[in-house]
């Protein structure tokens, strides 16, 4: 049997992401167009936040959904949702 994944909305996973993101990066006031790598992030910090994010979602993200480039949270959080709904 195939897993069920929850009905997740964009204004979800940006949602969730920020939360991540913050916790991660120990900031407050994330916004979507914030760029994690402007932020102090690198891509170790990226892996852990999307590690954060698969426990507040309850998903298994692949590897490679996040492959490099754009740091903004809205971009990877559209990403995300693409993955998920692939």
């Amino acid at each position: 049997m195939s897993e069920v994944l929850p009905i997740l909305t964009l204004a979800d996973v940006e949602t969730s992401l920020i939360a991540a993101s913050e916790e991660v990066l120990v900031l407050r006031g994330l916004a979507a167009a914030d760029d994690l790598f402007r932020l102090g992030g690198d891509s170790l910090t990226i892996v852990r936040i999307l590690l954060t994010l698969e426990a507040r979602l309850g998903v298994t993200l692949d590897d490679d959904v996040y492959t490099g480039g754009d740091g903004r949270i809205g971009h990877i959080a559209r990403t995300v949702l693409e993955r998920l709904n692939a």
